[in-house]
């Protein structure tokens, strides 16, 4: 398996995990009202994506998973994606064959060991895991470049600072390793 985040984990890892993705998250405004601002700026965007289209009809598909997914990603890395970006453009192919290819609602969601067999398609997915983990990867390199404890803007920077304070403990699940293999 390629992740070990929260979504194919289970016991104390996705407990201590779990617990800092929703403190992060609500302390980078996710479901209060601080989080307007990184909305608001999106629908801006949004408009003006749909201005392009001069009145004529379109489906709005796209445009929405994109809007979406940038106000994700601005808790996540920091920033907001062109809509023409190249490596944005990239990670929204990433999720949209992921989505394809597997069935968020099956079983193997709850028990993980389910994952192991045919019948869920897990495999089926491994190569688009791979190339997600190495965008994830990429992102998080340049985040540990640019690294300044004192001034945490996302999700990423969050996670590090959290390794760097854990390190001295024994049993941790913010080792040097990402959640990611």
């Amino acid at each position: 398996m390629l992740f070990q985040g929260l979504a194919w984990s289970s016991g104390a890892w996705w407990k201590e995990q779990r617990t800092f993705a929703l403190t992060t998250m609500r302390r980078f405004g996710f479901g209060r009202r601080c989080l307007q601002g990184q909305v608001m700026e999106e629908v801006d965007c949004l408009m003006d994506e749909f201005e392009k289209y001069e009145g004529k009809p379109f489906n709005v598909q796209n445009q929405l998973k994109t809007s979406v997914s940038n106000v994700i990603c601005s808790l996540l890395f920091g920033k907001r994606f062109d809509y023409e970006d190249t490596k944005f453009k990239r990670l929204m192919d990433l999720l949209n064959t992921l989505l394809a290819v597997l069935n968020f609602s099956s079983p193997a969601f709850i028990f993980p060991e389910l994952s192991k067999v045919k019948f869920f398609h897990f495999n089926d997915a491994n190569p688009t895991l791979k190339a997600l983990s190495e965008f994830i990867g990429e992102m998080v390199e340049e985040h540990r470049q640019n690294f300044d404890e004192n001034n945490i803007n996302d999700y990423i920077d969050a996670y590090l600072l959290e390794q760097k304070q854990r390190t001295s403990e024994i049993n941790t699940t913010f080792t040097g390793k990402l959640p990611i293999k």
